[in-house]
């Protein structure tokens, strides 16, 4: 097969270099090409018609290839390797830990569908994999950010040992506000300190917010967590730390469509605040955001049995 790895050598522990998994794939027989996570190389590996894409790294690598992917309507399956920290979309599709095991099933894999989502707003469209809300997980990326600009590199990395942690330390000074929301229709709005729709099991530093996603059905996992449920995440977060990964407890509403209400200062898209620059511009007239699935499921390969 004519195969295109498209790589981030910053991922993870970085133990996987672009020449080894080039090396790698050809030893398993296929032609290989080499693309970086860069728009344009990605348009250009697109326009190469390969059969099989490869995003190798974290999730940031997979989800920017299929939104190009999902974007250029081309019908061209994905392979993942997941050598990224959290790895929450090959874990919620199935995709297995170990590179090798996955190149050696390329040419007999199955496939699994991939939803991609469409946001719009006043100010912008945008596209996501893995979820997209307003409330805490933004609160999150802000802190992190912060720290990150600041230089405080302690504060900002989560070991394994502390998953979670930056989690659960914003979720301590959040404060619900009212939101309107909109989900097939019907009026859902309420006072939550978070409201995110998922297309995927895990989020964040894998935490299973959406524990029964399917990431290709065709449907969004609704979480909307108030000051009633501020114990039960408490509870969830807390367990973790202690090593106990029982389910979170807060449900969720399975819906095809969602209509948020949006703030520049309090939304998130995948793992990245949005509008990154924390301003829609003029403030809009309408701020309501409409989310709904952004055409048929991208195809990932994933290994049988």
């Amino acid at each position: 097969m004519r195969v295109t790895i498209v790589h981030n050598p910053e991922a993870g522990s970085g133990d996987h270099s672009g020449a080894a998994l080039i090396e790698r794939v050809r030893a398993a027989g296929h032609e290989v090409s080499y693309a970086s996570t860069e728009a344009e190389s990605l348009t250009r590996a697109l326009n190469a018609e390969p059969d099989v894409l490869i995003a190798a790294g974290g999730d940031g690598t997979v989800a920017a290839v299929a939104r190009l992917l999902a974007a250029s309507g081309r019908d061209v399956p994905i392979a993942i390797l997941p050598t990224g920290t959290a790895n929450n979309i090959a874990r919620s599709l199935g995709v297995p830990d170990s590179v090798t095991e996955m190149v050696d099933a390329l040419a007999t894999a199955r496939r699994r569908p991939l939803d991609v989502w469409m946001l719009r707003a006043a100010w912008g469209t945008t596209r996501f994999v893995e979820s997209a809300g307003v409330g805490l997980f933004a609160a999150t990326l802000r802190d992190a950010a912060r720290d990150e600009s600041t230089g405080n590199s302690a504060a900002s990395s989560e070991r394994a040992s502390g998953r979670g942690k930056r989690f659960r330390q914003v979720l301590d000074r959040a404060r619900a506000r009212h939101w309107r929301v909109e989900a097939d229709g019907e009026d859902l709005s309420g006072t939550y300190f978070l409201a995110v729709p998922l297309n995927i099991c895990f989020v964040g530093p894998t935490l299973a917010l959406a524990p029964q996603a399917d990431p290709g059905d065709g449907l969004l996992d609704l979480l909307l967590a108030g000051e009633e449920h501020r114990q039960a995440l408490t509870d969830y977060l807390d367990g973790i730390a202690r090593g106990d990964e029982r389910p979170l407890t807060i449900p969720t509403r399975r819906v095809t469509r969602v209509r948020l209400e949006w703030s520049a200062a309090h939304g998130h898209v995948d793992d990245r605040l949005w509008p990154e620059d924390g301003s829609s511009g003029a403030n809009p007239s309408d701020p309501m955001s409409d989310i709904a699935i952004a055409g048929r499921p991208l195809q990932v390969l994933v290994p049988g049995g």
